[in-house]
């Protein structure tokens, strides 16, 4: 995954639930997606790159196997149910405090809880 910009990459959960091994840049939030079941280098680091994709291709066959099983049970925990609950939680609190404010009650709920 060389992408300098992703708000949620879709391709990144995709390859880890078909198991792929992953090669990423450090890029926020390449990080948060993948955790520990990538091979990470610098952004704009061809030389760094190149040796991380000879280390990955050197992995034992058990490694391997490691790895894709993290990344399968990595992705299990993303679903659009999950997505789209929240999503929907945070739009009621967003009209919650629109109401509130409009009426000229202040609150100090916030719109975005994470």
């Amino acid at each position: 995954m060389t992408s300098r910009a992703e708000a949620c990459p879709n391709v990144v959960l995709e390859a880890m639930a078909h198991g792929c091994i992953c090669v990423s840049t450090e890029t926020p939030p390449m990080p948060k997606f993948f955790r520990d079941v990538a091979a990470y280098y610098p952004p704009k680091d061809e030389r760094t790159l190149s040796e991380v994709i000879q280390k990955v291709l050197s992995w034992d066959k058990e490694k391997r196997y490691e790895i894709s099983a993290q990344a399968i049970n990595r992705a299990s925990r993303f679903s659009w149910e999950v997505c789209a609950e929240k999503t929907v939680a945070e739009l009621k609190l967003a009209i919650e405090n629109f109401t509130l404010r409009r009426k000229g009650k202040h609150t100090d709920v916030t719109m975005c809880r994470y």
